[in-house]
């Protein structure tokens, strides 16, 4: 990072570059906390007791930021990062003169620039590997059998035609609703593989993308905001056309073919998968340290919703101060632990184990 904000490596004559950036709090957390302890998508691990712990509270999770707050002091992250925008950040993602931003933890490229856009920059992001921490700990943040995205799909005492809710439900589950519902319409945005061609698993493939996952026209789908049934076979299912010269792109990664892997619509799952299997699956931690979905009772999950309404924005706001130096990280850490009692952690871990317990011990 220090060479990139003492060099020019944008090559343009002035002290410009962004050596690091990040789409949301949360990416930046999970990335840079796994460097020095379990840091789990849902920021609370289960300990080799079984315990529920909160991750923000740990003597690690104070390291880190201490780490965090010297790349900040140093200049070595984004000045603006905890409070820009989406849209901001990508639009200088996207700076028409020079590339700016040089890494960033984010969903994927398309965090800070446009997926497959003009510019041609979102082939030119490719992952890193977890960064070793001080005591040797390199963990890469995952969720094991558990799906990081879970929409939710409800039916009140207020609908007049239950039966047909539970067939709707059922539906969204198919797989032609599925695809769907996930880029768009047939012929358009998809088109069911022929017998023959081969998926990113080496199998028969399902279906065929038409344009890249992202860049289909506006509400022509859901974007995944409705629950489905997208496993890893679904997704490797996807027919990998152009699937050589990509891989010889992600194994060489030569500037000079970026730009070709414009021609693959299939290139951001052929990506995403190749890089997590060399950068990231060989540094998850241990599944048992996942605390897997939890059901509450009706009054707990009111109380749980009341709960996390106020711990968790002061969890990322502390993130926030303790970096920029708006809080002191050892002078007002205690202070920290303190309110986040008074706001009620206690009785949410509490609530948290009662209900790992029932389900699945």
């Amino acid at each position: 990072m220090k060479a990139i904000k003492e060099g020019d490596p944008n090559e343009n004559g002035k002290p410009d570059e962004i050596p690091y950036a990040s789409e949301h709090i949360n990416y930046m957390r999970g990335y840079f906390m796994n460097s020095f302890m379990t840091y789990t998508n849902e920021n609370v691990w289960i300990d080799d007791n079984g315990k529920v712990r909160a991750c923000y509270t740990e003597e690690e999770y104070k390291e880190g930021l201490r780490y965090l707050r010297r790349l900040y002091a140093e200049g070595l992250i984004l000045k603006e990062t905890f409070v820009i925008s989406n849209d901001e950040l990508i639009t200088i993602g996207e700076n028409p003169e020079a590339p700016l931003i040089f890494s960033a933890t984010a969903w994927g490229p398309e965090g800070v620039v446009k997926k497959a856009g003009p510019s041609g920059r979102w082939f030119e992001y490719l992952t890193i590997p977890p960064l070793e921490g001080p005591s040797g700990i390199r963990y890469a943040r995952y969720t094991g059998q558990y799906n990081a995205v879970s929409p939710r799909y409800f039916i009140t005492d207020k609908c007049q035609y239950p039966e047909v809710a539970v067939r709707l439900g059922d539906f969204l589950y198919d797989t032609e609703a599925t695809i769907r519902a996930y880029i768009g319409p047939e012929g358009v945005s998809w088109e069911w593989s022929e017998e023959g061609t081969k998926g990113i698993h080496g199998e028969q493939a399902l279906y065929r993308e038409l344009v890249a996952y992202g860049t289909q026209e506006m509400n022509v789908s859901w974007d995944q905001m409705n629950h489905s049934f997208r496993s890893s076979h679904f997704r490797l299912s996807n027919e990998a056309a152009g699937a050589d010269e990509v891989m010889e792109y992600l194994n060489t990664r030569n500037p000079d073919i970026a730009q070709k892997m414009n021609d693959y619509p299939a290139y951001n799952e052929i990506m995403k998968y190749y890089e997590m299997k060399i950068n990231y699956e060989p540094y998850a931690y241990d599944e048992k340290h996942i605390l897997p979905p939890l059901i509450y009772e009706d009054k707990k999950y009111e109380e749980m919703a009341d709960l996390k309404a106020v711990i968790e924005p002061y969890v990322d706001e502390m993130f926030a101060r303790f970096i920029t130096g708006d809080a002191d990280i050892d002078a007002d850490w205690n202070k920290y632990i303190e309110e986040l009692k008074q706001m009620g952690l206690d009785r949410m871990l509490e609530i948290m184990q009662e209900a790992y317990e029932d389900k699945y011990k």
